[in-house]
């Protein structure tokens, strides 16, 4: 029992440092979308092409040494993650489609959300894909 309830805190002390450092870049991330959409005019899905690999490569390194504390190699995490976060940017890209393109919600709401739902499926792909033990 010891054992799970150390595994239990280890998660929530994991997903406590994932959300801030999910914050943190989101906040900052969602700010430039909104600008580079509504003030500079550039389409959503082109913003979210841009805006995500630069995310990704600064999630990498804070959740592989902050957030998991990870002491694998470098190049297999590194494949797993550019896995986890394509599936990321796919499920990303295929709400604004559906709720943007197909069913006409405006797409502020729709990439906020967005964020919500990529973040909790990329925090179980790191835990239990990416930075496994």
């Amino acid at each position: 029992m010891l054992e799970n309830a150390s595994q239990v805190r280890l998660m929530f002390l994991q997903l406590y440092r994932y959300g801030l450092i999910g914050i943190a870049l989101n906040a900052s991330g969602y700010t430039v979308y909104l600008m580079l959409t509504n003030i500079v005019g550039i389409q959503p899905l082109v913003v979210v092409s841009i805006l995500y690999p630069s995310s990704l490569l600064l999630s990498f390194f804070f959740n592989k040494n902050y957030t998991f504390s990870y002491k694998g190699r470098l190049w297999p995490s590194s494949k797993r993650y550019l896995i986890a976060q394509t599936l990321g940017f796919l499920l990303n890209l295929g709400m604004i489609y559906i709720f943007v393109d197909y069913l006409g919600y405006p797409h502020e709401y729709v990439q906020l959300m967005a964020i919500f739902v990529v973040a909790l499926f990329l925090f179980v792909m790191m835990r239990h894909f990416v930075y496994k033990n």
